[in-house]
């Protein structure tokens, strides 16, 4: 199928209403008709439009889907990562106190030990 249109009333158109020239009217008349003369097979139908929105339509709900689930995968990732990170800051905590102590009580027996020396 091809798009038709009355050329010659383009041209007188264009000629008399649109101030061109008689060799523009010409020249953008024939290139309309060109135009015109594209082979409608090479454009899309209603019913084909409508299957190709259906088409995309389908496709993004699957992201959504998809992009949803790696959603909740990442945020179970990013929970359990924080749990072994407050676990792992709760030991270094137990640690330093642990050795903090340990100085206070060398550092007390040391005090301890120079009174004596010194005669106190």
């Amino acid at each position: 199928m091809t798009l038709t249109f009355d050329t010659q009333l383009v041209y007188k158109s264009l000629s008399s209403e649109g101030n061109f020239t008689d060799e523009q009217a010409e020249a953008l008349t024939q290139h309309l008709r060109n135009v015109a003369s594209l082979n409608a097979e090479h454009l899309a139908s209603k019913e084909e439009i409508g299957q190709f929105e259906t088409s995309i339509r389908t496709e993004i709900r699957h992201l959504k889907t998809f992009l949803t689930q790696d959603v909740t995968a990442l945020r179970s990732d990013m929970r359990h990562l924080e749990e072994r990170m407050n676990h792992r800051f709760l030991e270094l905590e137990q640690r330093l106190t642990i050795k903090l102590g340990g100085m206070m009580v060398v550092a007390l027996g040391m005090i301890v030990a120079l009174q004596q020396i010194l005669g106190g």
